[in-house]
């Protein structure tokens, strides 16, 4: 019986990193510069947030709105893990920290709600607003935030 010695080179492994995060265009309400952490208001439009965390960051720039180049308009790396189609339980506008509501057990549709109570954990951020019982889109969070 003979030995059969089986060498191994060295792998050269490279990582690669993907953050599966979903980037998004909206209007800047002012020229912001890639790296800038924004938040959306009731208009759609993102601006920069507050540093002493009274704001939910929708997410970073990545690519500025310098009105000249990029016609107002701002790529922003959100912190989403989906964007949904949902129903809005009570009206919905735009900026709104939701949560969820309810699942109709027929269609399996699931609604949303505003939440402004401190302790309620929000599940995302409504990027367009409705009346009761209308069709809304939300991002939901990769990371629940707790509103104070």
């Amino acid at each position: 019986m003979s030995i059969t010695t089986i060498r191994v080179a060295k792998l050269n492994v490279v990582p690669v990193a993907e953050s599966y995060a979903i980037a998004l265009s909206f209007d800047a309400s002012e020229d912001l510069v890639q790296g800038t952490l924004v938040k959306i208001d009731a208009a759609g439009t993102v601006s920069p947030v507050a540093n002493d965390g009274s704001e939910l960051p929708l997410g970073i720039v990545t690519r500025g709105s310098q009105s000249h180049v990029y016609e107002g308009k701002a790529t922003v790396l959100t912190n989403f893990a989906a964007v949904l189609n949902v129903t809005a339980s009570g009206a919905v506008a735009i900026g709104d920290k939701v949560i969820f509501e309810s699942q109709d057990a027929a269609t399996k549709e699931v609604a949303y709600k505003t939440t402004t109570t401190a302790g309620n954990i929000a599940a995302g951020i409504a990027l367009s607003a409705g009346a009761d019982g209308a069709t809304v889109q939300i991002g939901i969070l990769r990371t629940p935030y707790t509103l104070v």
